[in-house]
């Protein structure tokens, strides 16, 4: 048992090249005792003040589909023991630093969805450090109207008890979505008959993001000006 808790210390202690070569060498299968290449890793080693970024989760910001992120993604490192340390990243957003020196992202912009970061590097002691964490934006943004329709009056077309009513088509812009794929659901369109009195015409637009939409309203009346005609019997 002891053997295996040792096992765990060293692979929760170092990072996955440092796990992988103490797990295959860390103790003696014979007699379950740790060697000296363990010990004198444990001597060298300390890296506790070595503290990798929490997950984070945030909102675009307005008007855009992207967050600037400039809090919370350096590793801390408050013993100044890092040597090396370089980040990727993968997933929504695609970027990486410089092969050399010690890298921070310190402040960036991250695209709509999910990125994954890793961390890689060395300490004075040359023990491995790797980390990864991932940071999530959402758009709580709803499409945006750019052509709002005022409400329509109109006559009743001749000899009818309605009026076939047009109005432009809605302009809809949104921070991440292209208009193309703007969904835009309503009760009515343009070129719909409508009967003599007033009638709501409502229309809904989504980006396609739960909550991410908006109702937007405005009435239709017909009139009937038409004075009625008179037969003789």
């Amino acid at each position: 048992m002891e053997a295996n808790s040792v096992e765990r210390a060293t692979t929760v202690r170092f990072s996955e090249e440092q796990a992988v070569r103490l797990n295959t060498f860390g103790f003696d299968s014979d007699n379950l005792q740790a060697p000296s290449l363990f010990s004198a890793n444990i001597q060298n080693d300390d890296t506790t003040g070595i503290v990798c970024p929490e997950n984070i989760s945030t909102y675009t910001d307005i008007n855009a589909c992207t967050s600037t992120i400039s809090n919370g993604l350096n590793v801390a490192d408050p013993k100044g023991l890092l040597t090396n340390l370089t980040w990727t990243m993968e997933g929504a957003t695609d970027d990486a630093s410089s092969g050399t020196g010690i890298n921070q992202i310190n402040s960036y912009a991250f695209n709509e969805g999910t990125t994954v970061i890793t961390y890689r590097g060395k300490d004075r002691y040359n023990n491995s450090i790797y980390c990864t964490f991932t940071v999530t934006v959402a758009d709580n943004q709803v499409p945006y109207l750019e052509n709002l329709q005022e409400n329509i009056i109109v006559g009743a077309d001749l000899g009818e008890c309605s009026a076939i009513v047009n109005w432009p088509e809605p302009i809809v812009t949104d921070n991440c979505m292209p208009a193309s794929q703007i969904l835009i659901t309503g009760n009515y369109n343009s070129g719909s008959a409508f009967p003599i009195g007033t009638t709501e015409v409502f229309f809904v637009v989504s980006d396609g993001v739960i909550y991410n939409e908006t109702e937007y309203n405005f009435t239709v009346t017909v009139t009937d000006e038409e004075p009625p005609e008179i037969y003789a019997p």
